[in-house]
């Protein structure tokens, strides 16, 4: 759990025993900002993010039957505005741009690897499993994590996504498509 300088809950993640996990967070009023749940048994995904007057800003549902992610946005007033299937199933997945230590040296010039220990974390791992979307293009969107290890690893994680260039576009039948992609950055303190 995390709080917020005024004691209310900034942010909490739990297990669900046996059944999947769940993270939430708040905004400073005390209002759910980000809600995640994923279920171990048919390993699904639902996000849901709200507007800090509590309408549901979006929700996005990764289904692993079909492989594919939806994500439908909505305006502040609760209408639809948008959206989005993306495939997960793809001929070429999308990749970082270069030979197989690119990833790697991306991170060595740019990840502020000080950030848990600048900020109290004990020694260990920890580890941020990020979500984003790579456009046709090759440009990065629609950064959210799964979980926060807490210590200012989250923010990083995402700082580091989006500053990424563009990546290597997913390709099925032959054309580019967007397409979701995962990505682990772990924070060692010792």
């Amino acid at each position: 759990y995390q709080f917020y300088e005024n004691e209310k809950l900034r942010s909490s993640g739990d297990s669900i025993s046996g059944m999947g996990w769940k993270y939430l967070s708040y905004f400073k009023n005390g209002i759910i900002k980000d809600s995640s749940f994923r279920t171990y048994k048919s390993d699904n995904y639902y996000r849901y993010q709200y507007f800090e007057n509590g309408e549901l800003c979006s929700k996005t549902k990764f289904d692993i039957d079909s492989n594919s992610l939806v994500k439908s946005d909505f305006d502040i007033n609760g209408h639809l505005t948008s959206i989005k299937r993306l495939s997960t199933s793809v001929t070429i997945e999308a990749q970082f741009p270069g030979d197989s230590f690119a990833w790697s040296k991306y991170l060595q010039r740019n990840l502020d690897v000080t950030i848990p220990s600048r900020n109290g974390a004990p020694n260990g791992r920890y580890t941020v499993n990020l979500n984003f979307v790579v456009e046709s293009d090759g440009s990065i969107s629609d950064v959210s994590t799964e979980n926060n290890p807490g210590y200012g690893t989250k923010e990083e994680a995402i700082r580091i996504m989006r500053i990424s260039p563009k990546w290597k576009p997913a390709i099925q039948n032959g054309h580019t498509v967007k397409y979701l992609a995962r990505q682990k950055i772990t924070f060692v303190v010792n």
